[in-house]
């Protein structure tokens, strides 16, 4: 699993012109595995979750409820 934290302050300049950082090039990433031992399993668990909380915060669309 990768992690990045995209800072939205980033940005480049390109033809005279200030862009964000669309692709996230100065965005540090953090590399979880669950091979990695305890440390890692742990941390994929972690991240598991959280985007799973995510999801359950979103409302079931109209067409899913029948």
């Amino acid at each position: 699993m990768m992690h990045g934290r995209y800072d939205l302050s980033a940005t480049l300049w390109w033809r005279g012109e200030r862009y964000y950082d669309p692709k996230g090039y100065q965005t540090e990433l953090s590399v979880w595995s669950r091979r990695e031992g305890p440390d890692g399993a742990e941390g994929v668990a972690m991240w598991i979750k959280h985007f799973d909380d995510l999801w359950k915060l979103g409302s079931t669309p109209q067409w899913r409820r029948q």
